[in-house]
């Protein structure tokens, strides 16, 4: 089913959109898709660009384009990879270059996707900077809802930014927005932490389409240690919770090697007949020790989160807009 049923109208915003799609190897572009998406964008938009990122020796995409209308070839905007990246990167490739008012990603292997465009078009006149697709649908293997459903408990528990459960890769975005995130230019990227973390409003279309099914467990796990490694302090915070639970444990080691010492009973009311020679001092010195070992990795996880922090030279701030306060 469609996600809306496209209305013709004479009237087109005047605006400028840039229109990014990304083939790979797992998702199958058809001319009957880029064509049905272009003829949404000029029905839509005052102008357009169609933006495709090819890979090195990918010849299928040029055949593809010369079925298209010639109408449209002015549109259309080819960047040609000098070798294959994934597919993250190659998107901002396509970012980069685009000059839209706003820009769109959408991904190729749904062939009702074109139509979402002006759903997700029509939030963003709504003060939404960003608008993105959830899928309502639970991905069928079983293991990769596991995995989804714990990673975004943890990713929204730990990090300062939150991410809906099965999110979708394609969204607009405005090009202040965008101009925000393209500042942060790190080498291993989580789209869509980088995409809540510029801050501004955002909204959600939720869709009965599968949630990325072209990603295969290992992908998925990838994505999601980036995105638990680049966006919260899950490390500090474990090994915080192991320094803690080492001090209550070690703790209460030494307070037991004690009462058996000097009272000649356990913690737990047991007498103790025997004890070798220097077994108190090994077992308090060992105890202490464990402590400290905790403590030590604790700091040392907060100075590596520190400069991993600084390594991504992040903004310090993001400005949205500058008002001129009037009574």
């Amino acid at each position: 089913m469609p996600c809306m049923k496209f209305e013709n109208s004479l009237n087109k915003n005047n605006i400028f959109v840039s229109c990014i799609i990304v083939p790979d190897k797992d998702s199958f572009l058809s001319g009957k898709y880029l064509e049905n998406t272009c003829h949404i964008l000029d029905e839509k938009f005052d102008d357009f660009e169609l933006i495709i990122i090819r890979s090195q020796g990918d010849k299928e995409i040029l055949a593809i384009l010369d079925s298209l209308p010639q109408k449209y070839s002015r549109n259309i905007i080819i960047v040609n990879l000098s070798r294959t990246l994934d597919r993250m990167n190659a998107l901002v490739a396509g970012l980069d270059i685009a000059n839209g008012d706003y820009i769109i990603n959408i991904d190729p292997l749904y062939e009702e996707n074109p139509d979402c465009i002006i759903e997700m078009f029509n939030l963003t006149q709504h003060g939404n900077d960003v608008v993105q697709l959830v899928s309502k649908v639970p991905h069928n293997n079983f293991f990769q809802r596991i995995l989804e459903k714990t990673f975004t408990m943890i990713y929204n528990k730990l990090s300062s930014t939150k991410l809906p459960y099965n999110l979708h890769e394609s969204f607009i975005i405005s090009r202040r927005a965008l101009n925000s995130m393209l500042e942060m230019r790190e080498s291993i990227r989580f789209l869509n932490g980088l995409i809540s973390y510029v801050g501004f409003r955002k909204e959600y279309v939720y869709k009965k389409i599968q949630p990325n099914p072209n990603k295969n467990f290992k992908d998925h796990l990838h994505s999601y240690k980036i995105g638990l490694v680049s966006f919260t302090d899950m490390l500090s915070k474990i090994l915080l919770t192991l320094f803690l639970c080492s001090f209550i444990g070690g703790s209460l080691i030494i307070l037991n090697a004690l009462f058996v010492k000097f009272l000649g009973y356990d913690i737990l009311g047991n007498k103790v007949q025997f004890l070798p020679i220097g077994w108190t001092f090994i077992i308090i010195f060992m105890a202490i020790i464990f402590i400290i070992l905790f403590l030590s990795m604790y700091i040392m996880s907060l100075y590596i989160s520190s400069m991993h922090s600084e390594s991504k030279k992040r903004p310090l701030y993001i400005i949205e807009s500058i008002e001129r306060y009037t009574k």
